[in-house]
């Protein structure tokens, strides 16, 4: 997928999720899932500021707001979303090299 191509949610998260080494069967939309007859905590950076920090600290990741644009910039991508999204996006961006 090249840059700017837009992504649903989904496929944001199971790109972040790949940078992170987290399963697949972790991401969710709500706060609990069911996952190998088990309720798990559900993984979901764009909603968690908890799974947004984890990603940020796993990846490496250092998110700088910049009030001249107006946006988060990080590892040299900017984005004028929210830190969550930024953050997200930045992962999926590192999940999508081989």
């Amino acid at each position: 997928m090249p840059w700017g191509f837009a992504m649903t949610d989904r496929e944001l998260l199971e790109l972040a999720a790949k940078a992170a080494g987290v399963p697949p069967s972790r991401i969710g939309e709500n706060s609990v899932i069911w996952v190998n007859d088990l309720w798990v905590r559900a993984w979901n950076p764009l909603i968690d500021g908890a799974d947004t920090l984890e990603l940020e600290i796993t990846l490496n990741l250092t998110a700088i707001w910049e009030p001249m644009r107006e946006g988060w910039s990080m590892g040299g991508l900017a984005f004028h979303e929210d830190r969550k999204r930024a953050t997200t996006l930045a992962a999926a961006e590192i999940g999508k090299l081989p």
